[in-house]
């Protein structure tokens, strides 16, 4: 990529101009991941925790900027960051509306635990996908967590983190073993990407036509015995996230837009791009985006589909073509008005997009204890999790997977324009279905 190496970190780089662009055109993007507990928490002490951690990874505690030589991050005051409420018994996991997070005036991280009477607790937070993405918002958590965990036990704590790689958060290598991209292959990727035109999901008639921003969520568990299919699936090398494709694919095909059979289904997979050097990375953006495309002709056969996704998903991997389009845009933002023009073709507009947080799973790492109801932090007993993913300018749908806690679940944001709750129940339920028809072609 065209960033430069060992300049200061406080320069945006490519993915994050392209995330902040995403939100001026209309985009929400912020996200949230939400851990719900059943034990007694120390509401200062987890403030304390919140507090240090931030300390350590910088771009949570800044806003951006101009600046004579482009767009700059400025630290501010994150004392705001932490909120604590009481209230009887715990909310709804996904308030509608979302409350949006805005990077130009405060830091792109917030804290909210919810206590109630009945001996739980929620931590519920929320970033901005200006300046993290959702390894980065873990990573940011999973800190939190071992320092709670660490000072409640009276243990010491040393998080391992360094800000030095910061700057060459924009860089991203040839994977090991491969040769460069070429001019050939890059072409031929870029023509699977943008030949034809994405189908789109069609505004409702009484959707909320000024409302591009706004958004429903909805949650739906995966059962036991389908989750452990899903599984056992996983472990002969098609991946979940390769199955959620393979699901979403279906759903896809399976709804009014079948009707547009002279446009392609088209999903946004982000793809994270963290290698074992960036194991002391702090939170930031260190993502690639994959887009995969299929004609409605192409989801009749459950298991063709599936085979054909993982093997589309396997190259994106092997070759490192998830950094492709960042470093494309890198190219032309040098050219006075051709990314606006590309943006404005709505080429790189996908049908729906697919945020995958299957490799999650909690552990001691977090800070966290095993007996034999689960994993405790601080005493207190994990009982789920959950989160949602952003919704990029122009995209009606988000989903995202969560492999967490307990058996998988889905969480789906959909547009106000385009959805309400009771579709985006249905369609959730439909996903659920065809992970199901998926599973079953392997029986």
């Amino acid at each position: 990529m065209s960033e430069s190496s060992g300049g200061s970190w406080r320069s945006l780089v490519t993915t994050e101009r392209y995330m902040l662009r995403s939100e001026q055109a209309g985009g929400a993007m912020t996200f949230s991941t939400t851990f719900d507990f059943l034990g007694n928490v120390d509401v200062d002490v987890f403030e304390q925790a919140v507090r240090t951690v931030i300390a350590d990874h910088p771009l949570l505690g800044c806003v951006f900027e101009s600046s004579p030589s482009g767009l700059v991050w400025r630290s501010v005051s994150t004392s705001n960051v932490f909120r604590h409420r009481r209230e009887m018994r715990l909310p709804g996991r996904h308030p509608t509306p979302i409350e949006p997070l805005d990077l130009s005036a405060a830091s792109g991280v917030r804290v909210e635990l919810i206590s109630t009477d009945d001996g739980r607790w929620r931590v519920d937070a929320h970033y901005h996908h200006g300046c993290v993405d959702g390894q980065g918002a873990m990573r940011f958590l999973r800190d939190v967590f071992v320092v709670y965990a660490a000072i409640i036990d009276g243990h010491s704590f040393a998080l391992r983190v360094s800000s030095e790689g910061l700057q060459d958060r924009g860089l991203f290598a040839v994977p090991p073993g491969e040769r460069p991209i070429g001019i050939v292959e890059g072409m031929r990727n870029l023509w699977t990407t943008v030949r034809g035109k994405n189908a789109r999901f069609p505004p409702m008639e009484d959707g909320d036509a000024n409302g591009l921003a706004g958004s429903h969520v909805v949650e739906l568990m995966v059962d036991s015995g389908l989750d452990a299919k899903a599984r056992a699936l996983a472990e002969r090398g098609y991946t979940l996230n390769d199955l959620a494709l393979a699901a979403t694919f279906l759903v896809l095909a399976g709804t009014e837009l079948c009707s547009q059979e002279d446009r392609y289904l088209s999903i946004l997979n982000p793809v994270d791009l963290r290698s074992w050097g960036d194991r002391r990375l702090p939170a930031a953006n260190r993502i690639g985006l994959a887009f995969l495309r299929r004609r409605h002709s192409n989801c009749c056969s459950a298991r063709e589909l599936l085979e054909s996704v993982t093997n589309q998903m396997k190259y994106v991997r092997r070759r490192g073509v998830a950094a492709e389009l960042m470093k494309g845009v890198s190219l032309v933002e040098n050219v006075p008005g051709l990314l606006a023009f590309i943006e404005r073709t709505k080429r790189f507009v996908p049908t729906a997009t697919l945020t995958s947080m299957t490799n999650l799973r909690l552990g001691r790492r977090y800070g966290m204890t095993q007996d034999e109801q689960g994993w405790r932090l601080g005493g207190a007993l994990v009982e789920n999790s959950s989160g949602f993913a952003p919704l990029p300018a122009g995209v009606p749908l988000a989903i995202a997977i969560i492999d967490c806690v307990g058996p998988l679940s889905i969480t789906m944001r959909g547009c106000n324009r385009h959805f309400n709750e009771e579709s985006l129940h249905s369609l959730a339920r439909r996903w659920r279905m065809e992970l199901e028809v998926l599973c079953q072609q392997y029986e």
